[in-house]
């Protein structure tokens, strides 16, 4: 169980290393707009945007799915407050990376 839970750990430090990796790309990429033509601008941004929802909906099954970090924290002390709004955040954070995704396909969602 403990080398479960440090392994989940080490998974969960590794997603939070990229999710902070593909936010800096795509901040990158937005805060130099006259680096490229719009066009080449607006498909890098579309890439990074992809990515960083690809991680962070990776990030939210390893912490929430069946066998997941959220899983093991209810069983050893219960449901608690924190898990709920650890829940409610990923929510929120894939609902405005796929409302931003959305915005950069001029409203017609994503095209990956």
């Amino acid at each position: 169980m403990a080398r479960r839970r440090r392994r989940h750990i080490e998974q969960l430090s590794a997603e939070h290393a990229t999710i902070s990796a593909s936010l800096a790309a795509l901040e990158s990429t937005l805060t130099n707009p006259f680096t490229y033509s719009e066009a080449t601008w607006r498909r890098r941004v579309r890439r990074e945007l992809g990515s960083l929802i690809d991680c962070l909906g990776q990030h939210c099954v390893l912490a929430e799915g069946t066998g997941g970090v959220f899983g093991e924290i209810e069983v050893a002390i219960g449901h608690g407050h924190e898990l709920t709004t650890a829940r409610r955040l990923h929510r929120s954070a894939l609902r405005q990376a796929d409302e931003l995704d959305a915005a950069s396909h001029g409203g017609r969602g994503a095209e990956r």
